[in-house]
């Protein structure tokens, strides 16, 4: 267990070569199994995780193995990726939802006009 106050990692763009967006979706995201454990081999503490196995299908950058093969997963970034697809879903959404609503205004008023004629 490592603990720290605040962790900061560079992030500035002038030191990256992006290779492609992120193709995460929350639909993916949602079937990642998610369950509180307890290490075979740990003090009995219970925590909270995922599975490295299935997030190593979606994005294997994140999962780190060791020499024994054991898999172990950058959480943070999981994490971020997995919000900032969620959040650009959901924005879409919030657009989709409001070209719907407006198209109803004038559906709804469209038939207040055959109503009234």
């Amino acid at each position: 267990n490592v603990s720290v106050q605040s962790l900061t990692q560079r992030s500035d763009m002038r030191l990256k070569d992006v290779v492609n967006d992120l193709n995460l979706k929350v639909s993916t995201i949602a079937q990642a199994p998610s369950f509180k454990y307890r290490l075979k081999n740990g003090d009995g503490t219970i925590m909270v995780g995922s599975s490295a196995q299935y997030w190593d299908a979606l994005l294997p950058e994140v999962i780190h193995r060791d020499a024994e093969g054991i898999l172990g997963m950058d959480y943070g970034v999981t994490a971020l990726g997995s919000v900032i697809a969620v959040a650009k879903e959901v924005t879409e959404h919030e657009r989709r939802i409001a070209r719907l609503e407006a198209e109803n205004a004038i559906l709804r008023a469209q038939i207040e006009d055959l109503k009234a004629a």
